[in-house]
């Protein structure tokens, strides 16, 4: 995806109509590089089913080619020949404390200076010729001439600046009548120059972890050219500018992450936000990352929306008939989340891949198996449920085939009516289910219901276990399975649970069961054989991992 930044700069997207179709075609492009040998896998995230697909590097003989290449506009076999500049001036990570001499740069077309030690840039020379121009990582970088620094660099059209300590951008940054692409990740800026609606060909900006931005300036409408918005992680943003996010009608990708914009129907008040109608007038619009809307009650807008929205946090808003059902017919959206909403009795059975449900009173179960149809919740991995007084069974009924299939990781947290969590029919669906994590959900008596029949076999690719505060929890499960692939229980202030479902021959995977040492000593045992061969796997100090898992997994 960093490739598709420079892409955009390249001209990619005036060349193949939009920002999708340049996406696809530097996929296309980067992997017969690979079938060339010019680009290879890259090294980070193995492992990853995506592994080869979203990181690639070049080689060493390969980027040394490439600069020698570049490394002078004119060659020839006469000595007596003229040389003119470089056309790259790369020098990443060569710890430089001040940046080249102002004439290398006037021949250059590119320059990159990533991840040095610059603290200052100096006055120009009209640069004709120089398009990229790439700072990144200079973490010391504060000051930019204020005048004429820009005003030499008119053919630019990539300008990358994150990751670097300047607060603020010249007015004069406006005068970049060709830029494409402007990164600020991670800068400390305050506000944006009231002529940044200037820069109309901008086609990417990159502004997310710029935490000190309160609004947009009134003119940002005016890029109109604009295809990929970045507002994520901005926690300081309340404002878009009424009627400006309307004239972005380029724009293709909006990304706004914790970013703590209020959406609503009706007109921004004086406390500021951004207005929902406003995004349904996007026609090319294809891509919403996490929109938070709150005390929504009229939804005439989702249907719109939805071919867009690829996470959906909902906050203390009513949720009517008509809302839940264009969700369920929603698969473009990956994650939705409730949060002290009103008026769902259940979950909506989406497509969703992460579920989660917070504090919302009237909701009585995720599903209803007679009114769930074959592989409902079938693409859900991630289900999470917390505070939710009304909940006594996670399915009312028994599921039909194909729910759950893909259910990886179940976290329940202060369902005080729950009394178990794997009822009738559940067991046998649970296929992929890796980790679940219980804890301060009080009238909790079982995790699997015995009262129904359940194979051996269950749970084959369970890994992790984690019970806690469960004052009443009496059993796991009440007769012995094999567990093939669990590898940790861990249990804490579950003063009830007296026994565990393992004999000396099931769980085979089993390294870690952490637990206070008095209740360790309080399990009743079938055999000593049992007792004995668990020992050496009990250990009175849980993993520490487990508590960070809960705060990071499920903070979306």
């Amino acid at each position: 995806m960093e490739l598709v930044n420079w892409c955009i700069g390249e001209g990619w997207v005036d060349r193949v109509g939009d920002l999708k179709s340049a996406i696809n075609k530097v996929y296309t492009l980067v992997g017969r590089l690979k079938l060339a040998c010019m680009l290879e896998t890259g090294d980070a995230y193995e492992g990853s089913d995506l592994y080869d697909k979203i990181m690639v590097k070049m080689h060493d003989v390969v980027r040394h080619m490439a600069l020698w290449v570049t490394s002078t506009r004119s060659r020839s076999r006469s000595r007596s020949s003229s040389r003119q500049g470089a056309k790259f001036l790369a020098l990443p990570r060569a710890g430089l404390s001040e940046a080249p001499d102002a004439a290398t740069w006037s021949e250059a077309d590119r320059i990159a200076l990533i991840q040095n030690h610059l603290k200052a840039l100096p006055q120009l020379p009209e640069c004709p010729k120089l398009v990229t121009l790439l700072l990144q990582g200079n973490r010391d970088l504060s000051y930019i001439p204020p005048e004429n620094f820009f005003e030499r660099l008119r053919a630019l059209r990539v300008l990358d600046l994150s990751d670097t300590s300047v607060s603020s951008l010249p007015c004069s940054i406006s005068k970049l009548e060709n830029l494409l692409v402007l990164r600020l990740r991670r800068c400390p800026i305050r506000e944006l120059p009231a002529t940044f609606g200037e820069l109309r060909r901008l086609q990417l900006l990159d502004l997310s972890g710029c935490h000190m931005i309160e609004e947009l300036p009134i003119g940002f409408g005016g890029m109109t050219d604009l295809r990929r918005l970045h507002l994520s992680w901005i926690p300081s943003l309340t404002r878009f500018p009424p009627r400006a996010l309307s004239r972005l009608s380029n724009l293709e990708e909006l990304y706004i992450q914790e970013c703590r914009l209020l959406w609503c129907i009706e007109k921004p008040g004086k406390a500021g936000g951004a207005n929902l109608l406003e995004l349904t007038r996007l026609r090319r619009l294809r891509v919403i990352d996490n929109l938070t809307v709150t005390g929504v009650v009229n939804w005439n807008w989702l249907e719109e929306l939805t071919r867009s929205i690829r996470a959906l946090i909902i906050k203390e808003s009513t949720i009517t008939d008509d809302a839940l059902i264009t969700l369920e017919n929603s698969p473009g959206i990956r994650i939705l989340v409730f949060e002290e909403c009103l008026g769902p009795t259940r979950a909506p059975n989406t497509f969703a891949t992460v579920l989660k449900i917070v504090g919302c009173r009237e909701v009585k179960c995720v599903m209803v198996g007679e009114e769930a149809g074959d592989g409902a919740f079938r693409c859900l991995e991630n289900l999470a449920l917390r505070r939710l007084d009304g909940v006594e069974s996670i399915c009312i009924g028994v599921p039909p085939q194909g729910s759950f299939a893909s259910l990886k990781e179940l976290f329940l947290c202060s369902c005080s009516r729950l009394r178990s969590v794997f009822t009738t029919g559940m067991p046998q669906l649970l296929t992929s289910l890796e980790s679940v994590f219980i804890q301060e959900c009080d009238e909790m008596e079982k995790v699997i219901d015995d009262e129904q029949e359940i194979e051996e076999d269950a749970f084959p690719d369970l890994k992790c276990v984690s019970l806690r505060s469960l004052p009443k929890l009496g059993t796991i499960c009440g007769r012995i399975l094999n567990w093939p692939s669990l590898c940790t229980i861990n249990v804490e202030k579950c003063p009830s649970l007296t026994s565990l479902p393992f004999d000396a021959r099931s769980a085979q995977c089993l390294k870690y069961i952490r637990g206070e040492k008095e209740w360790w000593e309080g399990l009743e045992w079938a055999d000593q054989t049992t007792k004995s061969h668990l020992q050496r796997y009990f250990g009175n100090r849980l993993r520490p991992y487990l508590k960070h898992h809960h705060t990071s997994t499920h903070s979306i």
